[in-house]
């Protein structure tokens, strides 16, 4: 358990979100187009169905029929029932069902390494962030993408960012728990507390030196 802990901790989330996201695009590219390749007299099938069956209903004699009674509202149903089952498509070739299913099955693992990834990077960010790191993972897990807007919201209300490093201290922090540089900073005037963003005071009103 350890271990695995450990590799979480140091995966570099962005590199392997954006590798994850070139290899969908690829494979839908690639995918995509051989499959559509692969279906193209399936494609032309159902276009000129499409078609015959538009020319058959727009010519405005079956129209007639089922606005004048229920007896040829019924007819009207019945006729066009009978144009969808006179529509036959060719059953696709052996390698038009596995590019398919192949191209279909790696983006349904995409999507569940998508996911692990999601809650594995909020357990990094809430243990670097001084927050439960478990219980983190397991929002992920359950609700992914909104998990991570909730962690990103909590995380501004109770811990505070280092500008020199970039790793998240608590809200009550005065230096970073990651590089040590200060993160809070005293009025020169009046002696109070400010963070290093603040460019006033907020007890006298004095200016920093550093604006």
């Amino acid at each position: 358990m350890k271990n695995i802990v450990n590799k979480i901790m140091e995966i570099n989330f962005p590199q392997k979100l954006k590798r994850l996201m070139i290899s969908v695009l690829c494979v839908a590219l690639i995918g995509g187009g051989l499959s559509a390749f692969l279906l193209r007299g399936q494609i032309r099938e159902v276009i000129t169905n499409v078609q015959e069956w538009h020319e058959d209903v727009d010519d405005g004699h079956y129209k007639v029929k089922y606005e004048k009674s229920d007896y040829h509202e019924v007819e009207n149903e019945h006729h066009k029932e009978e144009l969808f089952e006179n529509i036959h498509i060719t059953e696709p070739s052996v390698a038009a069902k596995i590019t398919i299913g192949i191209t279909g099955l790696f983006f349904a693992l995409a999507a569940l390494v998508f996911w692990l990834l999601i809650a594995a990077w909020l357990y990094k960010a809430a243990v670097l962030s001084g927050m439960n790191g478990f219980l983190w993972f397991l929002l992920g897990l359950g609700g992914n993408v909104f998990a991570a807007i909730l962690f990103n919201l909590v995380r501004s209300f109770k811990c505070q960012k280092c500008f020199s490093c970039g790793c998240y201290s608590s809200a009550a922090a005065q230096y970073c728990t990651k590089c040590g540089a200060a993160l809070t900073l005293r009025c020169p005037e009046c002696g109070e507390i400010m963070q290093k963003s603040d460019r006033f005071c907020q007890s006298c009103g004095k200016q920093t030196s550093q604006n």
